[in-house]
């Protein structure tokens, strides 16, 4: 290839800008499976962005709890330390991939009403009964339980193997105290997941949050196109009883997802002129708190 060839090639993949660029999806509001999934998609992320302002006011809140669970003698400028470490962590992008990475296996996990853990358990039940072993409910219930908790634990891990504070606390039982070590391990946990949230996900579900209600007029046109679609099918020739009878319920799902839309709209109105200062106020109500648990780790000090 000639060098200028080369040169606009790589200027078409890459940009003009030095470096790569991080790729964005392609919004898809034309498609049908992504018109009639819309409406659930933006109550998501909706009610996630909501309810992950008050669980991280909650997290910043319960992380103030656990200071009186902390007992003398403790190495207050270590515990500082740990929690200042977790702060950090919960900002930075290796934990942010490792909460959302747990995130999304945590809800297949428990999808479809917990399908998997039923199936572990039903498969465990029918083995044992192949080989002359009937079990009874309470033990494929202890079964399907304790997946759960095998996958809490390992979610927690990788979470833990991400954290600075985590490998802080090892080999310091002395200095912290060994009651003390469990309390702290909380309060770093409480305290970088709000951090994740303050700097990283909130802002995220808020920008996910606009850029879905900024698409909903072509996701409307998109629904009433596959009705319009719909109605022409059942006009033709040869169509079957059975067939429009299945039409039918794909128009009424189509319309329920438009109908749906329209709600949202309403309920969304002046929604993005109240992230910045709802952000905002989220962000200095936890650094308040946190300043606080600062203040009261460093009268412990040695005078």
């Amino acid at each position: 290839m000639r060098p200028i060839a080369l040169a606009l090639s790589l200027t078409l993949l890459f940009g003009c800008r030095d470096g790569v660029r991080r790729p964005e999806p392609v919004g898809t509001p034309s498609t049908s499976t992504y018109a009639l999934a819309y409406p659930h998609e933006l109550e998501r992320v909706s009610r996630a962005y909501e309810a992950g302002r008050l669980d991280t006011l909650q997290h910043c809140g319960d992380a103030v709890e656990l200071l009186d669970t902390v007992k003398d003698p403790v190495d207050a400028e270590l515990w500082e330390s740990i929690l200042v470490a977790a702060e950090a962590n919960g900002a930075s992008r290796f934990y942010a991939a490792r909460v959302r990475e747990n995130a999304i296996f945590g809800q297949v996990l428990r999808e479809g009403d917990n399908e998997i853990t039923k199936r572990t358990a039903g498969a465990a039940q029918f083995t044992a009964e192949q080989k002359g072993c009937p079990i009874g409910p309470e033990i494929s219930g202890a079964t399907a339980g304790t997946l759960r908790r095998v996958a809490d634990k390992r979610i927690e891990d990788r979470l833990h193997d991400a954290s600075d504070a985590t490998a802080m606390m090892r080999g310091r039982q002395d200095a912290l105290g060994k009651g003390n070590l469990a309390p702290i391990a909380k309060q770093a946990d409480l305290i970088a997941y709000a951090s994740f949230m303050m700097a990283l996900e909130l802002p995220t579900l808020a920008y996910d949050r606009d850029r879905l209600a900024d698409e909903s007029p072509k996701v409307k046109h998109t629904l009433d196109r596959l009705v319009v679609r719909e109605r022409e099918h059942q006009g033709r020739a040869g169509v079957t009883d059975a067939d429009k009878k299945t039409s039918d319920e794909r128009i009424r799902e189509l319309e329920a997802a438009k109908a749906l839309v329209v709600t949202q709209e309403s309920q969304l109105e002046g929604a993005a002129a109240k992230v910045e200062a709802e952000l905002r106020d989220t962000r200095e109500n936890c650094r308040d708190i946190l300043d606080a648990i600062r203040t009261a780790i460093a009268k412990r000090r040695p005078k």
